[in-house]
């Protein structure tokens, strides 16, 4: 049986969300909420080149996603959605989750650069221009661990 599964995503097309959605789709997972929270871009940066290319038209907006995959979908604040503990939660966009969260749930979190050497939006290209080492990291949010029962 496979484990239930929530999404915590942004309210706009978003590559990783549509690849993490219709990778869990293809891999059999139907138990699946996807809860859309405001994007908030925090830094006033302007990048030397351009490296945000639109080529999200190809993807659908999440609740058309989640609509044409079968997953349920809701906009809003975190704090209005009930999400269950039962459920491991994926980030595919999310900001800073408020501790309580953090602590009630198991939350994994992929990201494109090696912790902490580079981090938040970007990351991977910021590597590059920075000349970091390049990779991934995947790590639970907030040292949750994964407990037996789920």
């Amino acid at each position: 049986m496979k484990k239930k599964v929530a999404v915590l995503t942004y309210p706009v097309k978003h590559r990783k969300t549509y690849d993490t959605l219709s990778l869990l789709k293809a891999n059999g997972y139907n138990d699946v909420n996807v809860y859309a929270v405001p994007f908030s871009y925090r830094k006033k940066v302007f990048p030397l080149i351009q490296h945000r290319p639109e080529m999200n038209f190809q993807i659908p907006e999440p609740g058309e996603l989640c609509q044409n995959l079968g997953y349920r979908y809701k906009e809003g604040e975190l704090e209005s959605f009930s999400i269950g503990n039962e459920r491991i939660v994926l980030i595919g966009g999310a900001g800073i989750l408020p501790d309580k969260f953090v602590k009630s749930h198991i939350i994994i979190n992929s990201h494109p650069g090696f912790i902490p050497n580079c981090r938040g939006l970007d990351a991977f290209k910021w590597a590059i221009a920075e000349m970091q080492p390049l990779g991934v990291t995947t790590h639970f949010v907030g040292g949750s661990r994964c407990r037996c029962d789920h």
